[in-house]
């Protein structure tokens, strides 16, 4: 199990052998890399990604996504100011937003991208 330890926020990984701190190396998916800086054992971790709003979920797509399609992406980058799927945007209201990124993201097909696309449904309360 690795340890965390919050500082100023900045997140600070121990190595599970010497409680040393991690030096990230790469991250591959949701997967982080680290070595000891003290004893140089390397160790990994998988990142959970956090969910919990559509501003969330939209940051998540954003570092997954390369090529957002043109007409996706202005509800991509209104959903970042999207805390709560009731709050508006503009003039629009957070589930017609939602909604209307989901209809032009037809072409977003990640690995992550049906975990992301089900985790906006369910805001909207569509089903999956």
């Amino acid at each position: 199990m690795v340890a965390h330890e919050e500082d100023d926020d900045v997140e600070t990984v121990h190595c599970p052998q010497c409680v040393g701190p991690g030096i990230l190396l790469k991250q591959l998916g949701l997967r982080l890399h680290y070595r000891c800086r003290n004893c140089g054992a390397e160790f990994s971790q998988v990142e959970e990604p956090d969910m919990s709003t559509p501003a969330a979920v939209a940051r998540l797509i954003v570092r997954d996504w390369k090529n957002v399609h043109y007409a996706a992406k202005p509800y991509l980058n209104a959903m970042l100011d999207l805390q709560n799927i009731n709050d508006n945007v503009d003039h629009d209201s957070g589930q017609s937003v939602v909604r209307y990124f989901l209809n032009n993201a037809k072409s977003y097909r990640t690995p992550r991208a049906k975990a992301y696309k089900a985790a906006l449904k369910a805001f909207c309360g569509m089903k999956t």
